[in-house]
């Protein structure tokens, strides 16, 4: 994208969709422009991971087991179990 003319449509439309993905992952603080997408790691990504979460929150011993109690289906989100 930001080999792109700044001005094009497709950059402009594509950049809008993207940013507010990202910013509503929670993986960025702010909707200003491509740069901040620069500094993503690939961590970022894996620390929003629900067992990751669960870990993190003492919730599960190791990632492990917060593994297998996800895919058992034993972790709600709101009303709704989550099994994946």
């Amino acid at each position: 994208l930001m080999k792109l003319e700044q001005n094009d449509e497709y950059r402009v439309k594509t950049t809008q969709e993207l940013l507010e993905k990202l910013y509503n992952m929670g993986l960025i603080q702010e909707k200003k422009n491509l740069k901040s997408v620069n500094r993503l790691t690939v961590s970022s990504f894996c620390r929003r991971r629900l067992p990751v979460i669960m870990v993190r929150l003492n919730m599960a011993d190791n990632l492990k087991e917060a593994i297998s109690l996800v895919q058992a289906g034993h972790v709600r989100v709101g009303t709704q179990p989550v099994s994946d």
